[in-house]
């Protein structure tokens, strides 16, 4: 003898035979240019931080020698270095023809 099953605890039947569409396969030069404008983000926030971090050190240390420390002199001298390693790194990012988009400019012709 066979027990009915509410219609609402009846298992869910799935159709195996339909697939879903693969998404679109990415172009490698859309996978680098978001790889490249993830990475001109990061440059520029380091920068920014870096830049927060010295301006605030150095105002800390013209409060005068009561309110600096030699520990403040320090973290000010290593956030400076790091504000050159990140501009340095956010400029090679764009390179020396690079435009804003991100593209290369053609060469310019020099006029005499």
């Amino acid at each position: 003898m066979t027990v009915p099953v509410p219609l609402s605890r009846a298992p869910a039947r799935t159709n195996t035979t339909q697939t879903t569409p693969a998404a679109p396969a990415k172009s490698p030069a859309a996978v680098r240019g978001k790889a490249i404008k993830r990475e001109r983000t990061a440059a520029k926030n380091a920068m920014v931080v870096t830049l927060g971090l010295l301006v605030y050190t150095g105002t800390v240390l013209a409060g005068g020698r009561r309110h600096s420390s030699d520990l403040t002199r320090k973290v000010h001298l290593g956030a400076g270095i790091a504000l050159m390693g990140a501009a340095y790194w956010h400029a090679t990012l764009y390179g020396p023809n690079a435009n804003r988009s991100g593209t290369a400019r053609p060469a310019r012709e020099d006029t005499p």
